[in-house]
């Protein structure tokens, strides 16, 4: 298979996973599969950004001190309610009109809704997130990585060069940064990292695919 190829192939992967990460409580297959040492650890894009790097380090450190998979389960899902539900208010909003608008609901989450539509797609009414949520917007990429790999023109990665543009690396690496301070943040301080260091070779990668 071409290298081209194999790379779209790990981006798909790499956005439903960020996705998955996202939306909700970690599943207890992944609490097993740290303890296990059998989690997918991302070794093959090492060098390519200090942040996917330092965000590796990381995630290896944590797998070391994995060793009950009920406790590892336990934290998981403690870790991302207090991250990213409450009770209050999240310490670290996953909405992009929060770090854009500075308050939910604003501008920007109409703006994003036009581009959904433009796109063809549109939020089920069971989602349980906003259409701003990072969760949504890692859908979203997968979504047309998916399309990129059955069409054979740039169409999809001409939109996801102007949404990562427009949208993401607007907002996505400062919210990456604050959730990899935050004091409750331990799972998610190399997801944070990972994230960030993804996003900025994705795009500096679409600009070679689109050539």
């Amino acid at each position: 298979m071409e290298p081209e190829n194999d790379y779209l192939k790990l981006r798909n992967s790499v956005y439903a996973f960020l996705q998955q990460m996202f939306l909700e409580e970690a599943p207890r297959k992944l609490a097993s599969d740290l303890v296990k040492g059998t989690f997918p650890v991302p070794i093959g894009l090492r060098t390519l950004n200090p942040d996917i790097d330092e965000g590796i380090e990381l995630l290896l450190d944590y797998i070391q001190k994995c060793k009950n998979v009920d406790e590892v389960h336990d934290r998981l899902q403690k870790e991302f309610t207090i991250l990213f539900i409450g009770p209050g208010s999240s310490p670290v909003p996953p909405y992009e009109t929060m770090y854009i608008d500075h308050k939910m609901s604003g501008p920007t989450l109409l703006e994003l809704k036009k581009v959904y539509r433009h796109a063809g797609i549109e939020k089920k009414a069971d989602y349980p997130e906003p259409e701003d949520n990072i969760a949504f917007e890692m859908r979203f990429m997968n979504y047309l990585c998916e399309k990129a790999m059955q069409d054979n023109t740039n169409t999809y990665l001409e939109m996801q060069k102007e949404f990562m543009d427009e949208h993401l690396l607007k907002w996505v690496p400062d919210f990456c940064d604050d959730l990899f301070i935050n004091e409750y943040s331990d799972f998610y301080k190399w997801i944070a990292k990972f994230t960030k260091g993804f996003l900025v070779l994705d795009r500096s990668m679409l600009n070679e695919l689109l050539q």
